[in-house]
């Protein structure tokens, strides 16, 4: 009954609309924040091996042969690394 007569009321109403509202926008952020952290966890292996290729790239382009990383050999190919 209580429910009823705060819809009822355009100030309950109101009040109510704009609490959700702010439930809302809350989770909404919540929700971008971790998404955002776990995206950048998941790219960083990723960015560091593009740096790494970059490397290798610009000393190929400059005419020194840059070092390869320690402990690999042919598993540059293998998809698992990236």
């Amino acid at each position: 009954m209580w429910r009823s007569l705060m819809l009822n009321n355009p100030k309950a109403r109101e009040l109510l609309l704009g609490a959700a509202g702010q439930v809302n926008q809350k989770v909404r952020e919540q929700i971008e924040a971790f998404v955002s952290s776990e995206i950048a966890k998941a790219t960083a292996p990723l960015r560091a091996r593009i740096a790494e290729l970059e490397e290798r790239i610009a000393a190929l382009e400059g005419g020194r042969v840059a070092p390869r990383p320690q402990g690999s050999s042919r598993s540059d190919l293998d998809p698992g690394r990236f």
